[in-house]
């Protein structure tokens, strides 16, 4: 069985953090922003209970579908300024610490679903991976070239899904009063079993 994932990008991040999730590997094969649904700026979006928190501003359609298989690898990749995938730059600069999570969404069309009405589920999360010292989800994004990896679940239904990386700068949080995220909604599809490839949007 294959799962169809259309990328769409979405970023939410902290007044000081500038960064989106651009790219998609599969497997450990680049996608690039072939399934990606971008935004049209990596400014962040600060307000939870904006339509925008789920796969950001104005982001711009995808012409592509990535198919994977139940159990697949996903990697999001994040970096701070559009097109830049140096690892000499951190993807997500400045003091922002926080938890990277990932959800999914079964949606009717994966290149056309709004983010915003869809019913997430959480299928991943990195939180605070050490704490002596403290050393959040954040910063291995950093030490990852913006790498953040999940795995589709092994028991999802064929069908249309949206997936949405983010993360958050709770350190921020603690000085202003929204949470400042970075997100990314991808919409995806898990084709019957037995279809083969990677269809993105």
């Amino acid at each position: 069985m294959l799962v169809k994932l259309a990328l769409a990008a979405a970023f939410v991040a902290s007044a000081a953090a500038h960064a989106t999730f651009q790219q998609m590997w599969i497997n450990g094969v680049d996608q690039g922003s072939s399934c990606g649904r971008l935004p049209q700026s990596n400014s962040p979006v600060t307000s939870v209970t904006s339509p925008d928190i789920a796969c950001n501003v104005n982001a711009y359609s995808s012409s592509g579908v990535c198919e994977v298989m139940p159990g697949d690898e996903v990697t999001v990749e994040m970096h701070q300024q559009p097109g830049d995938r140096s690892c000499a730059n951190e993807a997500i600069g400045g003091a922002h610490y926080g938890p990277l999570l990932a959800y999914m969404a079964k949606v009717d069309d994966a290149t056309t679903a709004v983010g915003s009405s869809a019913k997430w589920f959480k299928v991943a999360e990195m939180g605070l991976p050490s704490s002596n010292p403290d050393y959040w989800g954040t910063e291995v994004l950093n030490d990852n070239c913006g790498h953040f990896t999940f795995k589709v679940p092994s028991d999802i239904a064929p069908g249309n899904y949206l997936i949405r990386a983010e993360a958050i700068d709770v350190v921020s949080d603690i000085l202003q009063p929204s949470t400042p995220r970075a997100a990314l909604a991808v919409p995806t599809a898990v084709p019957p079993r037995g279809a083969q490839g990677i269809e993105q949007a």
